[in-house]
């Protein structure tokens, strides 16, 4: 019956946005070695990206007048010379956790702006705090003190509520093992940020189909995830994490469960929704070719920013 099947939908809509709420960081980061030093903003040189068997995003636009065309246009400003505005700012953040009834220090008064467009690799050693970091900017937790802007909002004033409902709006998530409901076929995993919405049943259709189209999946649709690839199902997941048009991504290692052929076009991937349609990235990883997809590189070490090395300095594995 439809019924049962909608009802059936809704109920692992608020199963998977409970899990958002309660994302546990990735585990199998590889400590890196770095310098201490004043900065930890890096440059990348420019892209590298092969485009694969996919269709142009450019064809894909989810929503007209959406925050992804507003992107756009500021990306082509940024290209123009305009200087981007930042969609993250953060002053004097500090973070502990609770550890066996004791305070246990994360991060240390860190401030950091992230620009509109930008894409950025957060990197560290394991417990350096940057699964934390990612955290705090999705609204996935808070800070202690300091504050913490993003796209123009200080969610460290949210309630609990008003923060799960900004972050159902703004953030898009992707996760190391895609967190994709195995009972639903790839359309209906897509879905799901939509049914908590008030958007038809035909509008939901357009935007899926739209964003399936745009990560390489049409022909997958009724397909579920022990169907498919890892790669396929990392797609997937980019694709829910696109549907609500959010204005920042974030990843927590994306590429952590792929072979090196399957990372490859996932990287490439973000790319080109960060160079064709504006969407700012904020990934974590420890993986030096994952790097060189971003523009920056953001390195935490012990709660506090410090000197990135170069691309490949602490060695490619």
């Amino acid at each position: 019956m439809a019924s049962s099947t909608e009802a059936k939908q809704h109920r692992a809509a608020r199963v998977w946005s409970a899990c958002t709420a309660n994302a546990e960081p990735g585990t199998n980061a590889t400590p890196a070695s770095s310098a201490r030093g004043r900065s930890s903003v890096v440059s990348i040189p420019g892209g590298n990206s092969s485009q694969q068997n996919m269709p142009p995003v450019g064809v894909v636009q989810l929503t007209s007048g959406s925050r992804s065309a507003t992107a756009a246009v500021n990306a082509r400003g940024r290209a123009a010379g305009a200087p981007p505005r930042p969609i993250v700012s953060i002053s004097r953040l500090a973070k502990s956790n609770r550890r066996g009834g004791q305070s246990v220090p994360v991060l240390f008064d860190l401030s950091l702006e992230i620009a509109e467009g930008d894409f950025i690799a957060l990197m560290g050693p394991s417990g350096s705090g940057k699964s934390t970091l990612l955290n705090l900017i999705a609204g996935i937790d808070k800070p202690d003190s300091g504050t913490l802007l993003v796209d123009g909002e200080d969610i460290t004033r949210l309630s609990e509520a008003d923060l799960a409902d900004w972050r159902a709006a703004h953030v898009g998530f992707i996760f190391q093992f895609y967190n994709l409901m195995p009972v639903l076929d790839a359309f209906e995993n897509v879905e799901l940020p939509l049914l908590l919405t008030s958007l038809s049943r035909r509008e939901r259709r357009e935007r899926v189909e739209m964003a399936l189209s745009l990560v390489g999946l049409s022909d997958r649709m009724d397909h579920h995830p022990n169907e498919l690839s890892g790669g396929q199902q990392q797609r997937v997941a980019i694709a829910r994490a696109l549907i609500a048009d959010p204005a920042i991504i974030v990843a927590d290692e994306p590429t952590g469960d792929l072979d090196r052929r399957s990372a490859g076009e996932i990287l490439a991937l973000l790319r080109r929704l960060n160079e064709e349609m504006g969407k700012t990235i904020i990934m974590v990883t420890h993986d030096w070719h994952a790097v060189e997809s971003a523009r920056r590189v953001v390195h935490l070490e012990k709660g506090e920013l410090v000197d990135a090395p170069a691309p490949h300095a602490a060695g490619s594995d």
